[in-house]
């Protein structure tokens, strides 16, 4: 039988007017079926509509948006694509965007937004599409173009439009971080801190033009009450630099560049460091404020250039004080100011370096998120010369000395290792998981691999499970109740005796010869709580570099998600090991002992999702550190079992537990101390942009950089 809408279609009038009302009729059974969800009817009801005028673009756009809500990805981007064919207009550009993003084809979907805003520059979902898509510095009209915005407000003829503007308006991409500079003065610190200031300058090795840019601006510093020591050599000794010392009384020369005197606070830097204006009143006035050993800054490099004066770039953005992070960041700070009690006794990269960790291993350090120094590089109008005899001996145009990383030492143990992997069949994938744990361990028999069984019904999964067992190679535990991930973990843990317990998905692959002795490493350390790992997609871009907090509302994500493997991200922080907010539950590493204290995973208010970030946080409450091993490396094929968010039901499912994760933690699931306050996470990437820090957020900051969340709730009360 014949439904009531064919009936209907079937007996309109013949005609052009006939024809006009079917087409009509047709549309607006569409358009019910699209409002009610019915996505594939609503599809098949657009693409005769378009049939029937197929000059009409809206009803392609139409057409590729039901395409693409049933999954027909590849009729979707064919729609758009005829879409655009027939008159190029923003929003198919748009559409057609997010649906390149959706499927990882992040180039293709940067043109297509791009070619959106260049239709129409005011364009919402298109600005944030790109925005989503890491590509915040080609915004039209926004960021480094002050006079964009007020542009953009004048033709804009949609409020809401003209707010995003206002918002991308003081967000900056990194492409534009100098004008972003010019447009932005570190101000004052609260109150006028005085102290007196020894600061230690190391002028070996550098050429003249560096060393007088530092001292030429400590003598136009706000806080007047230093004295600087510079070391000098034979080259810098007849220089005419050397003359400053005669006008200015508080720089002298010497050879010593021990901490001495009766000096309050001791600042080691290198000639080259140009200080901003309020620089030394910043890292006393943080000192007072903290009581910390050592305090330093955030910094830049600048590059002097005729005509255009001082460009800045390259900006270093610390994260809070953490002894795995400071032994393993690539640039070391700029400039310190040391308690004298703590200063290093000779001012080489290695003993400021050591120094540093040891103090924020204590909770002793803090930076101060400003940028107060900038490095000053060869300009190039010099680099056009040739270096003198002396310069080319002593390696005058280096720019800066950079330390290489230094890893964590290593203490390893030969304990067993508990692998817990819940999984219900997918018994194809979970050979390749077990097989790789196996094959790259130093020591498999020490590695005791526990499958949960969560309702598994196929066939060849029982005969898996039968061969594995008999053949020792794992055991298998067996829960027969409804899904919940936080719950089967902990059961598993209740039926284990090992000291170390590794929680793994069943979609991964070992990468990492020797991980088991890594993790043991990580875990031998007494300030570790919990260890996560970098993870790939199996195309080899990033899937995890740890989780990052205060992203996309509040929302947890993923940091550095779909990059290159290559791409280490802000000063290489998704190539190195150091302590972060959160790890994905994907894979988790911690002692036994430590699970038992936090109360294991909370499989009441977290069955599926956010169970990992909360077990982070408690972790952190208690003083212990969530580390992201860089050095552990898998393939994480992400949700192969259990699916994506792609439901109402599960999109809902989903919500309700990351409201329930607010309701527990309150703000301390919106801050990250692992991300500088200058970086952007309000948009779906962290790291697209930068924003301006005020001396009302630098002092919040402050008075909370530690890793440990603050105002957490007492354990067991949840």
């Amino acid at each position: 039988m014949k439904s009531g809408l064919w009936s209907r279609l079937t007996t309109m009038p013949v005609g052009q007017a006939g024809g006009r009302r079917r087409a009509n009729l047709i549309r607006g059974q569409a358009e019910t079926a699209r409002d009610q969800g019915r996505w594939r009817e609503a599809a098949e009801l657009f693409q005769t509509h378009a049939g029937m005028r197929p000059k009409r673009v809206g009803s392609w756009i139409q057409l590729g948006n039901m395409r693409k809500q049933a999954g027909e990805h590849e009729a979707a981007e064919s729609a758009y694509r005829h879409a655009i064919a027939l008159r190029p207009n923003a929003e198919a550009w748009t559409q057609l965007g997010h649906l390149l993003i959706t499927q990882g084809r992040n180039g293709e979907a940067v043109d297509a937004l791009k070619a959106a805003l260049d239709l129409s520059p005011g364009h919402r979902v298109a600005r944030e599409g790109l925005i989503a898509a890491g590509a915040r510095g080609l915004l039209p009209l926004g960021g480094g173009d002050p006079g964009g915005l007020n542009r953009l407000l004048v033709v804009s003829r949609d409020i809401d439009d003209a707010i995003a503007a206002a918002v991308d308006a003081s967000i900056a991409p990194l492409a534009f971080y100098d004008q972003f500079c010019r447009a932005q003065a570190v101000t004052h610190p609260p109150g006028r801190p005085s102290a007196s200031v020894l600061v230690l300058i190391d002028g070996r090795g550098v050429s003249p033009d560096r060393l007088r840019a530092s001292l030429l601006s400590l003598v136009d510093q706000t806080l007047t009450t230093w004295t600087a020591v510079v070391t000098l050599d034979g080259f810098l000794e007849s220089h005419p630099v050397a003359s400053l010392a005669l006008m200015e009384p508080r720089i002298r020369w010497s050879n010593d560049l021990s901490p001495t005197g009766d000096a309050a606070f001791v600042v080691t830097t290198d000639a080259g460091v140009v200080f901003r204006p309020t620089a030394l009143a910043w890292l006393v006035f943080g000192a007072d404020r903290t009581g910390a050993g050592a305090v330093y800054s955030d910094h830049d490099h600048l590059t002097e250039a005729w005509p255009q004066g001082e460009i800045r770039a390259d900006p270093v953005f610390f994260a809070a004080p953490d002894v795995y992070d400071l032994r393993t960041v690539p640039d070391l700070p700029a400039a310190v100011l040391w308690k004298q009690a703590h200063a290093p006794s000779s001012p080489g990269d290695a003993s400021v370096r050591d120094a540093l960790a040891a103090l924020a291993q204590k909770g002793d350090a803090v930076n101060i998120p400003l940028v107060l120094a900038s490095v000053k590089r060869l300009s190039p109008q010099a680099r056009m010369g040739l270096p003198s005899p002396q310069e080319a001996a002593d390696g005058y145009l280096e720019v800066l000395r950079r330390p290489s990383p230094v890893h964590v030492a290593s203490t390893v143990d030969d304990s067993p290792i508990k692998v817990v992997i819940p999984t219900r069949d997918a018994c194809e994938m979970l050979s390749a998981c077990i097989d790789s744990l196996l094959d790259k361990a130093r020591l498999p028999e020490r590695v005791r691999i526990m499958i949960v069984d969560n309702r598994s019904i196929e066939a060849d999964t029982r005969g898996f499970f039968l061969e594995g067992q008999m053949s020792g190679r794992f055991s298998v535990m067996t829960v027969d109740e409804p899904f919940n991930w936080a719950r089967i973990n902990n059961l598993a843990v209740e039926a284990a005796s090992e000291p170390n317990l590794l929680f793994l998905n069943n979609d991964t692959e070992m990468l990492t010869q020797g991980w088991d002795d890594r993790i043991s490493t990580y875990l031998a350390q007494d300030d570790v709580g919990l260890v996560g790992a970098r993870l790939l997609y199996p195309d080899r871009t990033l899937q995890h570099g740890g989780v990052v907090l205060g992203l996309g509302g509040g929302t947890p994500r993923h940091e550095g998600l779909g990059v290159s493997e290559s791409d280490g991200g802000p000063s290489a922080r998704w190539l190195r090991t150091r302590s972060v907010a959160a790890v994905t539950g994907a894979f988790i590493a911690v002692r036994r002992q430590t699970h038992q204290m936090l109360g294991g995973f909370d499989e009441l208010n977290f069955a599926i999702a956010y169970n990992d970030v909360d077990y982070c946080l408690r972790a952190r409450s208690q003083g212990m550190k969530v580390i992201y091993a860089a050095d552990i490396e898998a393939i994480h094929h992400e949700s192969r079992t259990r699916g994506l968010n792609d439901t109402r039901g599960k999109m809902a499912w989903d919500l309700a537990e990351l409201m329930t994760l607010k309701r527990i933690w309150g703000d301390e699931m919106m801050r990250d101390p692992a991300v500088n306050c200058h970086w952007i996470t309000g948009s779906a990437r962290p790291f697209d942009g930068i924003r301006a820090v005020s001396a009302e957020q630098a002092t919040d900051w402050l008075d909370r950089v530690g890793m440990r969340p603050s105002g957490q709730p007492e354990m067991g009360s949840v």
